[in-house]
C-alpha cells in the first residue's frame, strides 16, 4: 500500500521500502532467534543458532527466486502478443521477450528507427509513468502501436 502511493519508482523508493521492511522484520527475527537458542540445551546452542541462520538464509533465497520468477513472468506477459512492433524480425522479438538486457542487446541488430521503437516498448514498463486513470498498459500500447 505504501509503495503504491509513494510516487514514481526509483532507488529512493527501493531504499525506503527496504528500511521499512527491516524495521518490521528485525524485531521478529531477534525474538525468533532468542526463542530458538534459549530453547536448546546449552551444549546445542551453536547447532540451534546455525540451524536458525540456515533457515533464514534459505527463506531469503527462496523469496528472491520467487520474486525474480514473478518479475520475469510479468515482463514476458507485457511483451506478449502484438506489444512488440510488427516490423521487428521474429528472432529479435523472441530474444527481446527473454529479459530487458536481451532486448537491449537485440536492438543493436536493428536499424536505428526499429531499435528505438523496440527499446521504447520494452523499457516503458520500467520507466516512471504518470497515471491518468484507466488502463495504463493499454495507453502505452496505443502510444507505441
Amino acid at each position: 500500500m505504501v509503495v503504491a502511493t509513494a510516487g514514481p519508482p526509483g532507488p529512493g523508493l527501493a531504499v525506503t521500502g527496504f528500511r521499512l521492511l527491516n524495521l518490521a522484520m528485525n524485531p521478529a527475527k531477534v525474538l525468533t532467534y532468542d526463542l530458538i537458542i534459549s530453547s536448546a540445551p546449552p551444549e546445542r546452542a551453536g547447532t540451534a543458532s546455525g540451524s536458525a541462520e540456515t533457515g533464514d538464509e534459505l527463506g531469503i533465497a527462496v523469496g528472491v527466486a520467487i520474486a525474480g520468477s514473478i518479475g520475469a513472468a510479468v515482463y514476458r506477459a507485457q511483451l506478449a502478443g502484438d506489444a512488440i512492433p510488427a516490423a521487428t524480425p521474429t528472432a529479435v522479438a523472441e530474444t527481446a521477450r527473454d529479459t530487458l538486457a536481451s532486448a537491449v542487446a537485440a536492438a543493436d541488430e536493428l536499424p536505428a528507427h526499429g531499435a528505438a521503437q523496440l527499446l521504447a516498448v520494452v523499457k516503458a514498463p520500467h520507466e516512471p509513468q504518470e497515471h491518468h486513470g484507466g488502463n495504463c498498459h493499454e495507453q502505452r500500447r496505443q502510444q507505441h502501436g
